[in-house]
Formats: C-alpha cells, structure tokens, sequence
C-alpha cells in the first residue's frame, strides 16, 4: 500500500510540475524551491487523501483551488519569515525590549552568515 500510495504521489508531482503555475512559479524561484514548496504543502497543509489527488488533476475547477491553495500557502510562509525578521530587528534596536540581547545577537550572526555567503558566493 505505501509503494502503491507513493507511487500515486511520484505520478502527481510528475504531473503538476507540467501545469502553468509551476512554470509560472518557478520563474520566480528555482524549481527546486518550487518543488520543495509543493512537496511541504502536500506534507504540512493538504488535507485530502492520496487517492484525492488523482481526481483533483483532470478537474480543471478542483485543480484551480488546489494551485489557489498552494499559492495562500507560499504567501503564508514568505509573510511569517517577514514577520520574524520584523520581530528580530525591532527586539535589536529597542532597548527596553525584554529580547533585546537575543535579538542583536540573531541578526549579528544573520548578518555575519550573509556576508560569509555573499563573500564565498564571489569566489
């Protein structure tokens, strides 16, 4: 049953990685990342059965809520890591905040992991 079951779930990423909106996605982001996102949404979020997704494909209606709800999803995650960036630097520059050492701290090492990256990234 789980061979048969990820089986059905190799066919639909195979599938949906051919739909309009992977291609239109993975303009904006690689589509590795645009696998990832689908596979975490099937993962974390989708709440139907296996079996499901094989009548969600040819349902041009059905098909069109499920990318709808994978876009809410992309949105979703992108607005909690703005919304942890913005808690990070308001905790560092205010300093009656009770967080603010943790908070200077995290973005000393953000930012100190960024210019690392962007410094191997040239070389």
């Amino acid at each position: 049953m789980l061979l048969h079951n990820t089986l059905i779930i190799l066919n639909i990423l195979k599938l949906i990685s051919s739909l309009v909106w992977f291609n239109s996605i993975s303009k904006s982001v690689t589509e590795g990342v645009a696998m990832e996102l689908l596979c975490t949404f099937l993962v974390y979020e989708y709440k139907g059965a296996v079996t499901t997704l094989t009548e969600i494909l040819p349902n041009d209606l059905r098909l069109k809520g499920f990318l709808k709800d994978i876009s809410d999803f992309y949105m979703r995650e992108r607005l909690c890591v703005l919304y942890c960036g913005q808690a990070i630097l308001s905790g560092a520059v205010k300093y009656s905040h009770p967080f603010s050492v943790n908070s200077k701290s995290c973005l000393c090492t953000i930012l100190l992991l960024s210019f690392l990256f962007l410094k191997l990234s040239l070389h």
